[in-house]
């Protein structure tokens, strides 16, 4: 019983993730040069990371390290980022999972606060761990 829970729980949340999160990726373009372009805005565009567990949720900004030597990031991030923890956890909405979107809600609020501009937005990365 507890599993159907569980996993209802998962379904709704997954739901609100795809209703809420798009991500953007360019189209194939017949231009090399467009193409270079969007690939180095990406690279250079934040990362966030939501961290959904049982006791509360917490969305990570990262930024690529502008400094390296490339230029492009990299790969490596800057040490120091923004981040946000709400609570209640995931395993709060067991029994009424159609709210537990709810929850995700001032994270997404604070994505788009700390990340204002749309166009960076469009190429910013969002990877959701949920665990509860």
């Amino acid at each position: 019983m507890a599993l159907d829970k569980y996993l209802l729980l998962l379904a709704a949340f997954a739901t609100l993730v795809v209703m809420k999160v798009m991500v953007f990726t360019s189209a194939p373009s017949s231009a090399p040069t467009a193409a270079a372009a969007a690939a180095a805005a990406a690279s250079l565009s934040p990362i966030v990371v939501i961290d959904a567990g049982s006791s509360g949720s917490r969305a990570h900004i990262f930024h690529p390290d502008k400094s390296s030597k490339t230029g492009t990031g990299g790969g490596s991030i800057e040490p120091k980022h923004e981040s946000l923890k709400t609570k209640p956890g995931l395993s709060s909405y067991a029994d009424k999972p159609g709210e537990a979107g709810k929850a995700l809600q001032p994270l997404m609020d604070f994505i788009r606060e700390q990340i204002p501009d749309e166009e960076v937005r469009k190429t910013t990365k969002l990877v959701l761990k949920a665990t509860a």
